[in-house]
């Protein structure tokens, strides 16, 4: 009995993280999100800034299996069209695709950095 009290009073274990992987293709940048089991579609909520910043956050009910939290911050290269991102989520996949903007003043980028989100970071 002992044992199932401590076990109550114990954090839950950290969420395992999102593997992702980075594509620079001739007309579109690609990001994948491997996420964790349990996430559905309807769990998700992606949001870029005007500062080419994509964040992906995503939270389940307590009862799902597993932990229920997932908050990604990208910095998105500055030849993004930030406008056109299209998303699909399959087999615990979510895909998002961002057309390159057409200025061939822009420098190629072809790496995305994974920004660090602090609590206290509300996006500004």
């Amino acid at each position: 009995m002992a044992a199932a009290t401590k076990n109550k009073n114990q954090p839950p274990p950290p969420a395992p993280a999102a593997e992702f992987e980075w594509a620079d293709k001739a007309v579109s940048y690609v990001l994948r999100l491997t996420l964790p089991a349990g996430f559905n579609k309807d769990d998700f909520r992606v949001q870029v800034d005007g500062a080419g910043r994509l964040t992906v956050r995503s939270s389940r009910p307590v009862a799902a299996a597993g932990p229920g939290s997932l908050h990604k911050v990208f910095q998105l290269p500055s030849t993004a069209n930030l406008d056109e991102i299209a998303g699909r989520f399959q087999a615990g996949v979510l895909t998002l695709t961002m057309p390159k903007r057409a200025s061939p003043l822009a420098p190629a980028s072809t790496s995305i950095e994974e920004a660090r989100c602090w609590k206290g970071d509300q996006g500004q």
